[in-house]
């Protein structure tokens, strides 16, 4: 998780909701980063936020067919 000038932000929250409506949450570390474990492949509905900081939503498509570790950065605007 990056604000605009590319510092990580810790201890932002991160949820995922499936198509169930499922939630699945963490916190980033102090070096702005989230890992989940055991996804079932899907597209999940995705929410970041943190006080002082505009929340980011969007959409991520987990295709369990792809071997490689994917990387998702999000950039968070200062604000509320």
């Amino acid at each position: 998780m990056l604000p605009a000038s590319k510092d990580p932000i810790p201890n932002a929250l991160v949820e995922f909701r499936d198509a169930e409506g499922q939630i699945i949450a963490t916190k980033t570390d102090s070096r702005g980063r989230f890992q989940f474990h055991h996804l079932k492949a899907g597209t999940y509905k995705f929410k970041t936020t943190l006080s002082g900081f505009s929340s980011v939503s969007g959409t991520v498509v987990l295709d369990k067919t792809v071997k490689s570790l994917d990387v998702i950065s999000v950039e968070m605007p200062v604000g509320v």
